[in-house]
């Protein structure tokens, strides 16, 4: 299954395998930004424009929220361009990531957790190790704003989403 979110308010699912619409699973009044599942996989989060999180006493506007599947970290795409990576007990600040120069939209840790994408307004993709929080990678998306990132299960592939509507594959993923 696959969920997206469109500038109407709707989330929907859609068969993978045969890329048709299986349900609409909701509909909101404004126009839905960003989803993610809980680190369980229970609930489906939808987020419908930017929030201001406030881990460590100073809020920052929160563009998107990415858990890495260990669940002891938590990344946030702030309008700065900066990431910022938080300790998801501690709420301590590890680390501000910086490279992008627009507002980052997407983000998304890989399966084992080593990496992570951001996707920003300035239509770059970035992959980033998640130990040392190095660049590994610097992608463009010619004209297009990334509005969503992923890592295919096996981890090698990138998927992309612009806020055109263009999907987009990218092999190595930074290995």
């Amino acid at each position: 299954r696959l969920y997206s979110v469109s500038t109407e308010g709707t989330v929907r699912m859609w068969n993978a395998a045969t890329g048709q619409a299986a349900s609409d699973v909701g509909k909101f009044a404004a126009a839905a930004s960003w989803l993610g599942f809980t680190v369980d996989g229970s609930r489906l989060l939808v987020g419908t424009g930017a929030i201001k999180l406030n881990l460590n006493g100073a809020p920052a506007t929160t563009i998107s929220v990415a858990y890495s599947p260990d669940r002891k970290r938590i990344a946030e795409g702030q309008a700065s361009g900066e990431i910022a990576i938080w300790d998801a007990g501690s709420r301590q600040n590890l680390a501000v990531l910086k490279g992008h120069s627009g507002a980052v939209g997407a983000l998304a840790f890989s399966p084992d957790g080593s990496r992570i994408i951001s996707g920003a307004a300035d239509k770059t993709l970035r992959v980033w190790d998640a130990a040392t929080y190095d660049p590994l990678l610097v992608m463009g998306d010619r004209d297009e704003t990334i509005a969503s990132v992923s890592f295919a299960p096996e981890g090698t592939r990138l998927y992309s989403v612009s806020t055109e509507g263009t999907v987009r594959v990218w092999e190595g993923g930074g290995k």
